[in-house]
Formats: C-alpha cells, structure tokens, sequence
C-alpha cells in the first residue's frame, strides 16, 4: 500500500495528511459524484448567476477530484516540498528503507 501525504496550509502552518490509495480514490469518487450533482443543478437554474455558481461548484469539485487521482492536495510550494521531503526521510531512515 502507498502512503501519500497531502498538505494543507493554515495560518502559515502545514499540516501532513496520510491517505492510502484507496482513500484517494475514494475521495476523487466522491469528488467526481459531487461535480455531476452540481452540473444537474446547473442546468436547472433558470437565472444565469444561480447556474454560474453551481457551475463553478462543478469545475472546483472536478479539480479536486484531479488532484485526489494525481495524490497532490495542493501545487507545488517549497516549503512544503522541504516538509514533506524531511517527513519522507524520516520515515525511511526509521523502517531501515534507502
């Protein structure tokens, strides 16, 4: 099973995450449910704000649902690459893995 770490940036502050693959993908499911739920909606609405909103709900699910499958929560940020490559280091130095 393959750990992945997804960030997330609060007050300056990084926090890890550890999600298996399953729950990944679980989670871009659930993602890709909610982009269509939103799309039907959209169509629905007869005044162009209204479906522009359930419109953008749909395109910020999709991305989520992307970034769920590709195992990245947020883009590249170089303090957060250096926490997690240290996160990384560590737990390889402590399962004895090189």
């Amino acid at each position: 099973m393959d750990a992945h770490c997804l960030t997330s940036a609060e007050s300056g502050a990084v926090a890890l995450i550890e999600l298996s693959d399953d729950e990944l993908a679980d989670a871009a499911l659930a993602a890709r449910g909610a982009a269509a739920l939103a799309e039907k909606d959209a169509a629905k609405q007869t005044t162009p704000t209204m479906r522009s909103a359930f419109e953008d709900s749909a395109r910020r699910y999709r991305e989520l649902a992307e970034r769920f499958e590709t195992g990245t929560a947020i883009g590249s940020h170089p303090a957060r690459d250096a926490v997690i490559d240290g996160w990384y280091k560590t737990r390889k130095s402590s399962s004895g893995l090189r």
